[in-house]
């Protein structure tokens, strides 16, 4: 296969354009970050914000190391090295405060949150543990998709009830499921955009989704409370 490739700086750069939509999901998650930081929520939503502010900032890490990783595949050792291993565990990072986030805005009875965050807690230990020891694109996937599994069934849930931004979210979640599809399928419109590609544009759409889900969250624990703090909007 004809690898495309351009010269900048004397470097020469491996995938242009997986290169470029990897920096603009970073660009994008900088931003969803910053409009959650300057958020004002109530002090029951501001662990929620936070949860979801920091999944933004994690996958943002993950995926401009993932600009470093095919950018610079020509150029084994320490940075390339590096940039895989961090691109991995950033992601497993960034799934571990999606749950967190979801626990903290359905779950009111205290214990149950307590363990709730325990095993997201312990499913990250494990993912680091076997990401750190065993190089392979798939322990990322398997994670993300038991760790958002439970994230998507809970908004859907929570959509039943009528709460408009668990429906974005979910959506949101669904297009990430197209984006493994194209993937795994290695959908492609050629050499210069790959499926690789395809499935980047795709999460920009999912990673947009979720953000208008999270700034229409309910404020408060209402997954037990539907009745007393229905969501109008």
């Amino acid at each position: 296969m004809n690898i495309p490739s351009v010269e900048f700086l004397g470097v020469v750069i491996l995938w242009p354009v997986t290169v470029l939509t990897n920096l603009f999901l970073t660009v994008q998650c900088m931003f969803l970050f910053q409009n959650l930081y300057r958020a004002e929520p109530s002090a029951i939503a501001q662990i929620r914000i936070s949860s979801w502010a920091r999944f933004f900032v994690f996958l943002g890490i993950s995926t401009l190391t993932d600009a470093i990783k095919y950018g610079l595949h020509d150029y084994p050792g320490v940075l390339y090295g590096s940039a895989v291993l961090v691109s991995s565990l950033a992601g497993g990072v960034a799934t571990t405060f999606a749950q967190l986030a979801t626990v903290e805005t359905f779950v009111l009875r205290k214990n149950t949150r307590f363990f709730l965050r325990l095993v997201c807690y312990l499913q990250l230990i494990v993912f680091l543990a076997i990401a750190t020891t065993i190089d392979g694109y798939l322990i990322v996937v398997a994670n993300t998709a038991i760790g958002l599994t439970p994230v998507l069934f809970a908004h859907i849930i929570a959509w039943r009830f009528a709460y408009a931004g668990s429906g974005w979210i979910v959506s949101g979640l669904s297009m990430s499921v197209i984006t493994g599809l194209i993937y795994g399928f290695r959908l492609s419109i050629g050499s210069w955009f790959t499926h690789v590609d395809l499935s980047h544009v795709a999460m920009i759409i999912s990673l947009a989704l979720i953000s208008l889900g999270v700034n229409r969250n309910p404020p408060t624990h209402c997954f037990l409370q539907c009745k007393s703090c229905e969501e109008k909007s």
